[in-house]
């Protein structure tokens, strides 16, 4: 009897270590074995957040991931929908928005399986002239150049509709140029080829440069235009041009605009459980993620984290969000709302 005893004691934990090994192994089997996160450029500021997230994900989660440069956020929203070439990414909430509910450059493609995990860096619109243009407000478009039209992206071209919408000016009162990057658009003011410029980067290597050769002026926009735009694409938020943010004086005070958050977003068919480890190795170790980019900071905060979501949480990051406290009623509400939208 006492032999018994003592077997049980010695097989009893090592049959309990045998079940939670292959416990575990099963569970691993339904996880990727290494994932993509996209990128727009290896300049732009999505790519070092894929790296940093990649990093952590390595270090934390023993999970491989590679970042990937596929274009605009728009291209981003279509491929972590098919979840192939991308499973998760940085992305423009605009075109995540667009994508969730299969309208406007999505119209053709339908409804996209995305989810959300976490809010990001603050994307600021800047509108902008060379310092020696006589141009004082939106106003002064009419009758000039304006570069922003960009096809397929939404944040673009809404940002410009709006914005001309809002003081009235008629598609034939100013001469529309196509917009193609930050760069090339800062060229082309400083050229003399366009008069009004703008850039979703804030601050930008393009407008540090203009600052420094011709000299930038940045446009302000009106409360009331500011409302306008909001009020009339859910995504965009107010937001301001920081002052001296591209040097002492320039510009010379915060100038008012609107904003854009880039979120972290991913397929829907991702394992929860794998979404849990996505976020959690962004948010338990926020001085870790920090250390990578000045923009890291702007991921870092479990309030800020969850606020004005356009598309629903993956309930991987739901679980970790309720498991630190921070998420109630509100957020419950709000997601079973954007869970039961009529997507196009």
């Amino acid at each position: 009897m006492k032999r018994i005893r003592r077997l049980n004691r010695l097989l009893v934990p090592m049959i309990l270590t045998l079940l939670v090994i292959c416990s575990a192994t099963a569970f691993a089997k339904d996880w990727p074995k290494e994932i993509t996160i996209g990128a727009t450029t290896l300049k732009g500021s999505y790519y070092p957040i894929a790296t940093a997230w990649a990093q952590q994900l390595k270090k934390h989660a023993n999970i491989t991931a590679t970042p990937l440069c596929v274009g605009g956020s728009s291209a981003i929203a279509a491929l972590v929908g098919e979840g192939k070439k991308l499973q998760m990414s940085p992305c423009g909430i605009e075109s995540a928005y667009d994508a969730y509910r299969g309208k406007d450059s999505f119209a053709a493609k339908g409804k996209q399986p995305l989810r959300g995990i976490m809010a990001g860096h603050r994307r600021i619109f800047q509108l902008y002239v060379r310092a020696d243009s006589p141009a004082k407000t939106p106003e002064d478009i009419r009758g000039n150049s304006f570069m922003y039209w960009q096809a397929g992206a939404p944040a673009n071209t809404n940002w410009g509709r709006l914005l001309l919408e809002a003081y009235g000016i008629k598609e034939n009162e100013y001469k529309r140029l196509n917009w193609k990057a930050t760069k090339p658009c800062a060229e082309a003011v400083k050229e003399g080829r366009a008069d009004f410029g703008f850039s979703g980067a804030c601050p930008t290597s393009a407008l540090l440069e203009l600052s420094r050769t011709t000299g930038v002026r940045f446009i302000p926009i009106s409360e009331k235009a500011q409302t306008y735009i909001v009020e009339n694409y859910p995504p965009f938020e107010p937001g301001f041009v920081p002052k001296d943010i591209y040097g002492a004086g320039v510009p010379p005070e915060d100038i008012r605009s609107i904003s854009l958050k880039v979120w972290l977003i991913c397929n829907e068919d991702l394992p929860e459980d794998f979404v849990y480890e996505a976020t959690r190795v962004i948010l338990d170790y926020p001085k870790e993620f920090e250390k990578y980019h000045k923009l890291g900071s702007q991921y870092t905060d479990l309030k800020a984290a969850i606020k004005n979501p356009a598309i629903p949480f993956h309930p991987g990051a739901v679980k970790y969000y309720k498991e630190k406290g921070v998420w109630g009623e509100e957020q419950e509400k709000t997601q079973q709302a954007l869970l039961n939208i009529p997507r196009q």
